[in-house]
């Protein structure tokens, strides 16, 4: 349960809401926040920074690993390894956009990469079209083609640091031959 924050959102007075967030589609049903952090929340943080040299370096094996197997899938578009200042990619997710010109939005492969048990996440939900900004009367008549374009085509493929890179492997043979098909 999350305390929604914004009196005017919730009809003048604070209200308990099961959940703000929607994590399968990303966007905002209400405004609220929960910032509070547990002591046991705080102590897993610290243990993270303590591996965090360790887990950045599987992070670009990860991507390098993704990008050496997905490299010339057609429709499929990568992350950079580098961006115009040389900046290195860190791969902290390793998200992929489909062509426009493919005809189809990323649900359409998740849904197909989910049948092969192979978890994905969609991108982020421009924030011109989140539920709770509309409702409120905000953010009418924008369009913002960008990222309305990355939202409805992107996803996120899994990296997390306990995959295998035989478990990648599968996760791009799989993708390449869900690409062939739509491809075809």
């Amino acid at each position: 349960m999350k305390w929604c924050g914004h009196r005017a959102a919730a009809g003048g007075v604070c209200v308990l809401t099961p959940s703000v967030f929607d994590p399968c589609v990303n966007t905002q049903r209400a405004l609220g926040w929960n910032c509070r952090m547990t002591n046991l929340q705080a102590a897993c943080g610290v243990a993270q920074l303590e591996v965090l040299d360790e887990t950045m370096v599987r992070k670009r094996e990860i991507g390098l690993l993704y990008g050496r197997l997905l490299e010339g899938v057609p429709g499929l578009k990568l992350p950079p390894d580098c961006d115009a200042r040389g900046e290195l990619n860190s791969y902290w997710v390793y998200a992929v956009v489909l062509d426009v010109a493919l005809g189809i939005e990323a649900d359409t492969i998740m849904r197909r990469l989910g049948d092969a048990k192979i978890g994905t996440r969609p991108f982020f939900w421009p924030m011109h079209e989140q539920p709770v900004l509309l409702a409120m009367g905000h953010c009418k008549g924008v369009n913002c083609p960008k990222a309305e374009n990355f939202a409805r085509l992107g996803f996120y493929l899994p990296s997390g640091i306990a995959l295998t890179d035989v478990q990648i492997q599968r996760v791009a043979s799989v993708l390449r031959s869900v690409m062939a098909d739509v491809s075809s």
